[in-house]
């Protein structure tokens, strides 16, 4: 997400991350350690590095204002579902 979001700003910024609160609790497994930073720092360290991948060269400058907007995503997303009446 970090460099396709690079590569493909989204038109329209609430609808974007409406949409990745929805992916972000799907996936929420991945963000709920202490080394999920690290992690996927270093997924995104291998892509860059990948010689035939489409990310290939591409910088991780701003991973860690990413990394933090999707840690207040998910949390904002863990709100909502709380204040959800039951059975949605």
């Amino acid at each position: 997400m970090f460099f396709h979001e690079l590569k493909f700003p989204p038109a329209d910024d609430a609808a974007f991350d409406r949409e990745q609160k929805k992916l972000l609790a799907e996936n929420r497994g991945l963000w709920g350690n202490p080394n999920s930073h690290d992690q996927v720092t270093a997924i995104a360290q291998k892509l860059s590095e990948q010689a035939d991948g489409d990310y290939h060269g591409m910088a991780l400058d701003g991973i860690d204002a990413f990394l933090q907007k999707q840690d207040k995503l998910l949390y904002q997303a863990f709100l909502e579902a709380q204040s959800a009446p039951a059975g949605n």
